[in-house]
């Protein structure tokens, strides 16, 4: 019997690429979108997490279980927090997108750029690497970019508008850092095409180290 992944989402147009890279990394499990434009749109009023955003986010993992998810996943790194509350609610596990990505990142280097086209996955995502780093013992500098003007261009369905503001705050971002951290899913495509012609600085995107966390869970469940 295969196992089934259900992800949250805030918003519509990333959902092919989780589609995708599903299918590449976890062929053959069953996959719920979930797809919760009323959380993105309390984020941008209240300009950042509430208490209605943490429930709304709740009610939806609960009923990600009850429609038969093995694993649930939060794409959205603005809602990241969300999940320290919501797998109390839940028996199966409730995962960042940006968790693994966080600790990738302090393994790599002690510089680390953090780059977001919106305020409100960029304090969550810098949170998030700073407790990381205190939980290594590490000590970081954590370098918080925000791509002015993108996330509007996205919104509006605009993304050569968007990729062109996220690759030149990309660019500068590589000549202070060791390593990137890119806070939203939405960026992960402009960053693979920067790094075919500049690859000095590694650029990490959640989307692609979350499934494979996803695959690891659902693996160790199989040896059980």
């Amino acid at each position: 019997m295969s196992s089934t992944l259900a992800i949250i989402y805030t918003i519509t147009n990333i959902t092919d690429l989780f589609d995708r890279l599903c299918g590449e990394l976890l062929p053959g499990i069953q996959k719920i979108n979930i797809v919760d434009e009323t959380i993105l749109k309390l984020l941008l009023r209240d300009n950042g997490l509430t208490p209605d955003i943490y429930r709304r986010v709740n009610e939806d993992v609960i009923a990600a279980e009850t429609a038969g998810a093995d694993v649930i996943l939060l794409s959205c790194s603005s809602i990241s927090p969300c999940a320290d509350i919501a797998k109390h609610f839940v028996s199966v596990p409730v995962l960042k997108i940006d968790e693994r990505t966080a600790a990738k990142a302090i393994s790599i280097g002690v510089c680390i750029g953090v780059v977001a086209t919106a305020t409100t996955a960029l304090e969550p995502t810098r949170e998030l690497i700073q407790t990381k780093s205190q939980e290594a013992g590490v000590k970081t500098k954590v370098d918080a970019v925000l791509c002015k003007g993108a996330h509007e261009a996205l919104l509006c369905g605009n993304m050569q508008k968007h990729d062109r503001i996220v690759s030149e705050y990309l660019s500068r971002a590589i000549k202070n850092n060791e390593v990137i951290v890119l806070a939203q899913a939405s960026m992960a495509r402009v960053a693979g095409k920067i790094q075919k012609f500049d690859s000095r600085v590694p650029i990490l995107s959640s989307p692609h180290l979350a499934i494979e966390g996803v695959r690891e869970i659902l693996s160790d469940r199989g040896k059980e």
